[in-house]
């Protein structure tokens, strides 16, 4: 069996995700893998449903 370095485990991802509230609940995820040491989150979002005014009409 081969030995993997730091290096081979790195996977640099740029993910775009439908909402702005699941930017957190992803990288939570990413986060509770086993062996993940860090996570920098390069996720960006379709439609930004955590703005004020959305906040607002919702009651949030």
């Amino acid at each position: 069996m081969r030995h993997r370095s730091v290096a081979d485990m790195v996977t640099p991802t740029a993910v775009t995700v439908p909402r702005s509230s699941l930017v957190p609940i992803v990288l939570r995820l990413c986060q509770s893998v086993d062996g993940v040491v860090d996570v920098v989150n390069r996720l960006t979002f379709e439609r930004d449903d955590m703005s004020v005014d959305v906040q607002e009409a919702t009651g949030r």
